[in-house]
This record gives structure tokens, C-alpha cells and sequence, in this order.
């Protein structure tokens, strides 16, 4: 009776460490990434915000009006769909660092470049948000030997992406035909 009780055990504990490991396969670094950017391919913003940390969010507001703007032009005047950027992504295994993440990220035959993960309440999600992104760039480009970048700042990018945005308006308004 005692071996029977030590072998069920032993099965219990087990069965509790494959379903526990099973279950957490969906909110793995590189699930958690694999996700977001398979929604992003789709232009599912809101899909991909899910994926992504609080702090994300104004980053990917801004990709979802550049998203929408792009549909709405003509297609004489697209040269591809910013969407396909996404798609046919690879991705490398998860370095893991306590509550922050990498997973190597790049279309097949190129450079891969770390998309950094943080738990956000208990959660891994994609650190999409405007400083990660201007680190990210200024680390490629220190890589390359360029720095250019140094003055560089949020209010910066911010003007030019509205500089950019109210460009985009005055090409629609002036190609869209007037009622």
C-alpha cells in the first residue's frame, strides 16, 4: 500500500509539471513575440496591443493611423503595404533575465535584431514603446559605426511623425475627389 501511494504521488507530481509547463507555453518570451507580430502582419493593432506593455500604447496608436493612412491612398502612389514588414518574421530562443527578456527577431537572410520583453502583472510583453524602439536604433546604428542619433528625442520624433502624418493628410485630401 505504501509503494502504491509513493507511485501515485510520484505520478501526481509529475502530471503537475507537464500541464504546468504545457499551460505556460502561451505566455513564453518568444510565444508572447511571435503573437504580436503575426498581428501586426494582419494590421491588427488592437490584437497586437494585447502583446504588448502599457507604455506601448502611443506607439502602436500612431502605427494603426500610419496603418489606416496607407489603405487609404491610392495605389498608384503605394510602393508595398507597410504590413508586409511583419510577415515571414524568425525568431530566435528567449534570453531571460529575471523579469526582462530578448528574443532575436529578422526576416529570413537578414540581421535579427532583440525584441525586449518585460512581466508586466505576471504577464511577458513586448516593450513596443517609443524609447525602446530610439534604443534599439541607436544600438543598430552604434553597431554600425553611426552615430548620428545623440541629439535625438522623444519630442523630435514626435514632431517629425507629425510632420509626416499631417504630409500624408494633404496628399490624401488632395487626391481624394471632392463631393
Amino acid at each position: 500500500m505504501k509503494k502504491t501511494t509513493q507511485l501515485f504521488l510520484a505520478v501526481a507530481a509529475m502530471a503537475t509539471i507537464v500541464f504546468a509547463s504545457c499551460s505556460g507555453g502561451a505566455n513564453e518570451p518568444k510565444a508572447v513575440v511571435k503573437a504580436f507580430f503575426e498581428k501586426l502582419s494582419k494590421k491588427d493593432v488592437d490584437g497586437a496591443a494585447k502583446h504588448a506593455t502599457a507604455s506601448s500604447k502611443s506607439t502602436l496608436d500612431m502605427m494603426k493611423k500610419g496603418l489606416e493612412m496607407a489603405d487609404k491612398m491610392p495605389k498608384e502612389s503605394k510602393e508595398k503595404d507597410p504590413a508586409e514588414e511583419f510577415k515571414n518574421m524568425e525568431f530566435g530562443e528567449a534570453r531571460i533575465s529575471g523579469d526582462t527578456a530578448y528574443v532575436p527577431v529578422g526576416k529570413k537572410g537578414e540581421k535579427m535584431s532583440d525584441i525586449p520583453l518585460v512581466k508586466e502583472d505576471g504577464k511577458w510583453k513586448v516593450d513596443f514603446s517609443m524609447g525602446t524602439l530610439m534604443k534599439m536604433g541607436n544600438d543598430e546604428k552604434d553597431a554600425e559605426g553611426v552615430n548620428d542619433m545623440e541629439n535625438l528625442n522623444s519630442d523630435s520624433v514626435n514632431q517629425e511623425l507629425n510632420r509626416m502624418t499631417d504630409s500624408i493628410t494633404q496628399q490624401l485630401d488632395s487626391k481624394t475627389p471632392k463631393e
